[in-house]
């Protein structure tokens, strides 16, 4: 594996982590409306975040691509007040272009998604084919209206 697999890894296993600590911290919210931006953890549908276009794939990889905090909080769901390692915010921004695949969304209608993503390539495009990068599964979570990685796999 790769450099740039264990960055997305990486940035996986610290939303889980993160999110099972503030959980574990008491701090769920059971039973609460939640926010993404300051609310419990984890983050539960308020409004729909309805489909997943080929605009939100630019906006979702770029906001990858920035390697910001802002960045990064804009595309990972992520506890509020989780801090992150500015160590894993290069990494992230090491990655290249994530190319999140628009055509291959598929909504779960709980809140839950999958798309396609492949490091290189171009946004919104399909992820198909032996160009580019390894092809991964992002799970996203509906977070008050807007999709969020939550949880990426290496494509079957």
């Amino acid at each position: 594996m790769n450099r740039r697999n264990w960055a997305v890894l990486a940035v996986a296993a610290a939303a889980v982590i993160g999110g099972v600590a503030w959980m574990m911290a008491g701090r769920g919210g059971v039973g609460r409306q939640v926010s993404a931006t300051d609310g419990p953890w984890p983050p539960k549908p308020g409004r729909s975040a309805g489909g997943f276009t080929a605009q939100q794939a630019v906006t979702l990889s770029g906001d990858l691509a920035a390697g910001t905090d802002a960045g990064v909080r804009a595309a990972v769901a992520l506890p509020a007040g989780q801090s992150l390692d500015p160590g894993t915010l290069r990494q992230i921004k090491a990655l290249g272009p994530v190319a999140f695949d628009s055509s291959t969304f598929h909504d779960d209608q709980d809140g839950t998604a999958t798309v396609v993503a492949r490091l290189g390539g171009q946004a919104g495009q399909p992820a198909a084919g032996s160009g580019g990068g390894s092809k991964w599964t992002v799970h996203l979570i509906d977070a008050d209206g807007q999709w969020k990685i939550s949880l990426t796999e290496p494509a079957r």
